[in-house]
């Protein structure tokens, strides 16, 4: 189980990051992260081309064969129903700003959504 945590964690820094820190090779924090988590940079594969670029930003064992993205997803899937179990959603809150007549709510309706909090540890706790 530790293991996707590991994949989680890494996806999540790697994905919140902006493409302009990167350089030639990983930036400093995710090579510290991935060291953090015992995860060779051999184990991953990093690819990142501005559109309308003739050469890549950064490409980290872009050659290599791995798993696609897709067979990353059933580990996710995995993590979420071991963790949560299957019926398990997250939260979505409904807000009325202004007079509701006669069952019309006339102002704004706002919807709240909610994101995986340990999602938001490992983007902002890098």
């Amino acid at each position: 189980m530790s293991r996707i945590y590991r994949y989680l964690g890494v996806s999540a820094l790697l994905i919140a990051l902006p493409v302009a820190v990167f350089a030639h090779e990983l930036p400093l924090v995710v090579k510290q992260k991935l060291q953090q988590l015992a995860i060779p940079e051999s184990a991953i594969g990093v690819y990142v081309q501005e559109t309308g670029a003739s050469q890549p930003i950064v490409a980290v064992n872009a050659e290599s064969a791995m798993n696609p993205a897709s067979v990353m997803k059933l580990l996710t899937t995995y993590a979420g129903l071991e963790l949560l179990g299957p019926a398990y959603t997250w939260p979505t809150m409904l807000y009325a700003n202004g007079k509701i007549t006669e069952g019309v709510l006339h102002g704004d309706l706002i919807i709240k959504g909610t994101v995986i909090p340990s999602s938001i540890w490992r983007i902002s706790g890098y």
